[in-house]
């Protein structure tokens, strides 16, 4: 038996796809397919290029970008991601799947390309990298003078750092006085020894 669609007429033919009653076209007006939020901003780094995707800084076209705001209670087979010329508008064609069938979907929005510097790029040209290179070099001052007279059970790289583990305080300090450098001293219980003694670990603090 052939389809008749309900609301315009269409009959089901190999030209005109039908999902439930509805040829696809009626069903797309009652039944969004896919969809785009008003506006998509493409937030871009004019120092790396990269651009602003899912809450980090990354390797991605407009169209990738855009792509990523699509959505749809369908699965999506496939999409076509088109920014005009002028940078305004980006549309999209897609493929979805629903009932089995694979049927286009359309959508449409504004676009807005936005220049932003990452936070990658604003430290370095904030000199980070440059006091990386410092604290570095003086992490291995230090280890040189403390393996002197004890030993390094470790070295930890922190955010904003480097933690040398040396195995005797006063090495440590020996070797920051050596070196004529400022620190304050933090003391902190980590257990009792067998013997009954206090555990303590400190930890001395250089700022630069």
């Amino acid at each position: 038996m052939v389809k008749i669609c309900p609301k315009c007429g269409a009959r089901e033919a190999a030209e005109t796809q039908f999902i439930g009653s509805f040829c696809a076209d009626c069903y797309a007006e009652t039944h969004p397919l896919a969809s785009l939020p008003k506006r998509v901003v493409a937030r871009r780094c004019p120092k790396c290029g990269r651009a602003r995707v899912g809450g980090e800084w990354v390797e991605a076209s407009d169209e990738q970008v855009v792509a990523r705001e699509l959505r749809s209670p369908h699965e999506v087979v496939s999409a076509d991601v088109l920014v005009d010329a002028e940078g305004k508008r980006a549309s999209v064609r897609a493929i979805v799947e629903v009932e089995g069938q694979r049927v286009p979907a359309r959508a449409a929005t504004r676009f807005e390309a936005e220049r932003k510097q990452c936070e990658e790029c604003a430290l370095r040209s904030g000199g980070y990298h440059e006091a990386n290179k410092k604290i570095e070099a003086l992490a291995r001052r230090l280890a040189r003078r403390i393996e002197a007279d004890s030993f390094l059970s470790g070295v930890k790289e922190q955010k904003f750092g480097l933690d040398l583990l040396a195995g005797r305080k006063r090495a440590a300090i020996d070797a920051l006085n050596a070196l004529d450098l400022e620190f304050s001293t933090e003391y902190k219980l980590m257990g009792v020894t067998r013997d009954g003694r206090r555990a303590v670990r400190a930890t001395m603090l250089v700022r630069i």
